[in-house]
């Protein structure tokens, strides 16, 4: 069916619609209808009433951006009419809202089909404007004016803001392939943004069209809509369009320009490092390597065309200047199909320190750049290693830390006519480079002597050297120096170390008592006879064996009377139970006794307490317990008497001045009521100190009592 057969069909339908059929929109002037844009029925045309436009100045009237109205204005009695050619459009009005001056322009919801011949009515007389057309099917056109908002349209490209006559370059696509990409829009005004038209985005070229519009003819507030645009050709050569989108933005329509080249399929090569693209002549750096260590980095020759790009060269990957610390270890696949991508593995291995730098070259068929030259740069960097020596191959705890310089003696025993030896344990903190040294002693004696002398360590590894001691029949002590010669920054580390050779010693030290969950001090000798073992309240029995004690290899041992062998004994445990350790030489001229009190931890620690009373001479007992346990307590008092009662009857209270020491402070009795304290008498200011002292004497409790 033709256009206007069309027409008359649709004028037969909509003329009894179009009676009661008004516009919806408004200027706000503060009146009760002020502003009110509505259409109408004069005839057989189509009509639109702007009432009341007293509320507003009309400025100017255009049909499809050609005014129809004066430049002063419009004046009331304006009379004026347009007759346009066939086609599609809106009607465009302008106006100053009563007491701004600020201009406002609105649209027709939709474009209006004009047929030629047909003609456009404007009058303005008596404060309303009347638009007539003589087409009755242009009256849904008029059904709404929209006036301009605070909607604001944003709009965004891959991830970019599209400004206004903003230029967006789809680049280079391929003869008779299409491109497409899709624009965001969001509306971040205040007003519900409306899109004019049934296609509001609009392509001035036909080159670049639009695929896809809009979604809703709405966009809220932070809204999201979208709409694509698609350009293809058959021919070589460059395309722009200009992208015109219309809404109530009083900055509408939002144009800016997309264009796009096409050509002929061809390879492209580009060059990627670390996920960078490297341009021809551009920059790879390896960055700093450390002396004697390498570096292989990947870099990757991406074919971006649309051909099939092949590396001519033979090799296709080559260095352009003989370079002995750059070398390429893997070459690429010489055929590379478009999109796709082959690896060149190149290794650093510096030679010097400083920079070094080297030339890469790749050869392809690429008809824009059939060399490729890419600058290879790295640093050479010095490292030295750092290292930590212990007098333990199994402890890296600070106590076995042997410092430079320092002297560090055997503690065990040797005999005179025996040997022994120490490992001590060397330990490359360096994370980069091996450490090697080599160990001597600082005399040609042969009491001590070192093996295990030259060593390599790997970083954060270990290594060993032993230490051997030979009294060679001689009681008496000996010692020398230790020399470590390294390749560290200072070569040379030096130490001490001494041994003491005897005869039929009974000094000896307790390996262990196995696992009492206590502490025994791990050096028993002649001058320090008695000790203290902690042990857990779960324990009933513990075990003990020779190889427990170490003492002088012939000497007997005895615990609790009982000969100590190759098998374990056991013995009993209890709260204050004591045994006797006896180690007799093996000529049976020297005896040492050691001496061990058990103790529960509970017990042996513990300096809390349930009471602790405050007498004044005159007053009654009070408990200042509660007091006490934020370690300070206030009293009117100048004279009173204390009584703790510990909840450990064996620890211990002492008293006195707030500066002095614990060795001069006065031990009080528990559960009973000291002698009367006088505050002036510990000290001036009135403060006195109190100390409780565990059974161990490990841990002590401090309280302070302050005169008010």
């Amino acid at each position: 069916m033709k256009r206007m057969d069309m027409k008359k069909l649709f004028l037969l339908i909509l003329a009894a619609l179009m009676i009661t059929a008004l516009l919806s929109c408004s200027v706000d002037d503060g009146g009760d209808d002020g502003g009110n844009v509505s259409g109408g029925q004069e005839n057989l045309g189509a009509t639109l009433t702007v009432k009341n436009a007293s509320s507003y100045t009309l400025y100017d009237v255009k049909w499809e951006g050609t005014s129809i109205s004066s430049s002063a204005g419009i004046v009331s009695g304006f009379s004026a009419k347009e007759s346009v050619s066939e086609g599609f459009g809106y009607i465009y009005f302008s106006f100053y809202p009563k007491g701004s001056d600020e201009k406002m322009r609105c649209y027709t919801a939709a474009t209006m089909d004009i047929s030629n011949g047909d003609a456009a009515s404007f009058t303005f007389t008596n404060n309303t404007v009347v638009v007539q057309l003589n087409n009755v099917s242009n009256q849904k056109a008029l059904d709404k004016i929209q006036f301009p908002s605070n909607a604001v349209l944003s709009l965004t490209f891959d991830g970019r803001v599209v400004e206004k006559n903003d230029v967006i370059d789809f680049g280079k696509i391929v003869t008779n392939t299409k491109k497409s990409a899709e624009f965001s829009m969001t509306n971040s005004g205040k007003d519900l943004l409306r899109f004019i038209g049934n296609a509001p985005v609009t392509s001035s070229d036909v080159c670049i069209e639009i695929s896809s519009q809009p979604e809703n003819s709405t966009l809220r507030t932070n809204g999201l809509d979208t709409f694509k645009i698609s350009c293809s050709s058959s021919a070589v050569g460059s395309y722009t369009s200009d992208i015109s989108i219309a809404s109530n933005d009083e900055t509408s329509p939002y144009t800016f320009t997309v264009k796009y080249t096409v050509a002929e399929p061809a390879p492209e090569l580009s060059v990627q490092y670390d996920e960078e693209t490297v341009g021809n002549e551009g920059t790879v750096d390896f960055g700093q390597v450390t002396l004697e260590k390498s570096k292989t980095i990947e870099i990757f020759l991406l074919n971006t065309g649309t051909k099939k790009l092949t590396l001519t060269g033979s090799p296709s990957v080559s260095l352009t200047n003989a370079s002995d610390c750059f070398e390429i270890v893997s070459q690429p696949i010489p055929e590379i199909s478009a999109g796709n991508s082959s690896k060149c593995m190149i290794r650093y291995t510096p030679t010097q320190e400083g920079e070094e730098s080297a030339i890469l070259k790749i050869t392809s068929d690429d008809p824009e750049k059939e060399n490729t030259y890419i600058y290879l740069k790295g640093s050479g960097l010095k490292v030295y290693p750092s290292f930590t020596i212990y007098k333990s191959t199994s402890s890296t705890t600070n106590s076995n830390i042997v410092r430079e310089n320092s002297t560090v003696s055997y503690s065990g025993n040797v005999r005179k006519d025996n040997t022994a030896s120490w490992s001590f344990q060397v330990v490359n903190t360096s994370s980069e480079v091996d450490l090697r040294l080599s160990v001597h002693t600082g005399s040609a004696g042969s009491n001590i002597s070192v093996s295990d002398a030259n060593i390599v360590i790997a970083p954060r590894s270990n290594g060993i050297f032993t230490i051997s001691f030979n009294p060679d029949g001689i009681v008496g002590t000996f010692s020398d120096s230790i020399v470590l010669t390294t390749n560290c920054e200072t070569p040379k580390f030096t130490f001490t170390v001494s041994f003491t050779s005897r005869e039929f010693g009974t000094e000896a030290t307790l390996s262990n008592i196995y696992d009492l969950g206590g502490t025994v001090s791990p050096i028993i000798s002649p001058n320090e006879k008695s000790y203290v073992v902690t042990f857990d309240s779960s324990y009933d029995t513990f075990s003990i064996q020779r190889s427990d004690v170490r003492c002088s290899n012939y000497a007997s041992v005895y615990f609790d009377e009982i000969l100590l062998e190759t098998s374990s004994k056991s013995f009993s445990l209890s709260d204050g139970r004591i045994y006797n350790m006896r180690i007799v030489s093996e000529d049976e001229s020297q005896e040492n006794t050691y001496t061990f009190k058990f103790a529960t931890k509970a017990n042996y620690d513990d300096t809390s307490f349930s009471k602790f009373y405050l007498k004044a001479t005159s007053s009654s007992e009070l408990d200042i317990a509660t007091s006490l346990l934020s370690g300070i307590y206030y009293t009117k008092k100048y004279t009173f008497s204390l009584k703790p009662v510990l909840n450990n009857p064996k620890a211990k209270v002492y008293i006195g001045p707030q500066l002095t020491s614990l060795n001069d402070m006065i031990n009080i009795t528990n559960n009973a009521y000291s002698s009367e304290i006088k505050l002036l008498d510990y000290s001036y200011d009135g403060v006195l100190k109190i100390a409780i002292v565990s059974e161990s004497e490990l841990k002590i409790k401090w309280f302070t009592i302050i005169a008010e």
